[in-house]
């Protein structure tokens, strides 16, 4: 697998995020807009390759002080095909420990956006990742219904929620 660098405009990261069935705020250019201004890590866009074939992309957060190097990869890599084989996976990790080995002073975090198993955790103990105890859930809002019918779906109390905030001035914009 190969990962290529270099620099993207806003519009191109776009349309390659397009072309994957469910992305993530965490990869998207105003995030990496938001992490240089809060926490001053840079942010790298890279597209993956496989025998000549865009196969997926991310953004990688980095930090240098001095001899210390933060990398930070937050819910990616992201695939332009859904469900990506184990195989895959362990190709990205093995090309992502090249790029980003361990190292003394180098702290890496990587929060990969794969299904939770045995196998993706073997994977990644593999290339030196500790698995943390920190888990969370992705909930996934499909917005082609029309407002009306994403209300008539929701929970009672959702939407009873919501029509409260509704009342009181709360504007919900895109």
């Amino acid at each position: 697998m190969d990962i290529i660098w270099r620099e993207r405009k806003v519009d191109e990261w776009r349309e390659l995020l397009l072309r994957v069935p469910r992305s993530n705020y965490l990869q998207s250019v105003p995030f990496a807009r938001a992490v240089l201004d809060q926490d001053k890590k840079q942010t790298r866009l890279a597209v993956l390759c496989q025998a000549g074939q865009e196969i997926g992309l991310m953004a990688v957060h980095e930090l240098k002080i001095g001899p210390f190097h933060i990398v930070h990869l937050y819910r990616g890599p992201l695939w332009f095909a859904d469900n990506p084989s184990d195989d895959l996976l362990r190709d990205f990790a093995v090309a992502f420990d090249q790029v980003f080995p361990r190292r003394f002073l180098r702290i890496r975090r990587w929060l990969p956006e794969w299904h939770d198993s045995n196998a993706a955790r073997r994977v990644l103990e593999q290339c030196g990742f500790k698995s943390r105890a920190i888990s969370y859930e992705t909930q996934i809002l499909d917005l082609r219904p029309s407002e009306e019918e994403i209300q008539r779906l929701m929970r009672g109390n959702w939407r009873n929620q919501m029509r409260r905030a509704e009342r009181q001035g709360v504007v919900a914009r895109t």
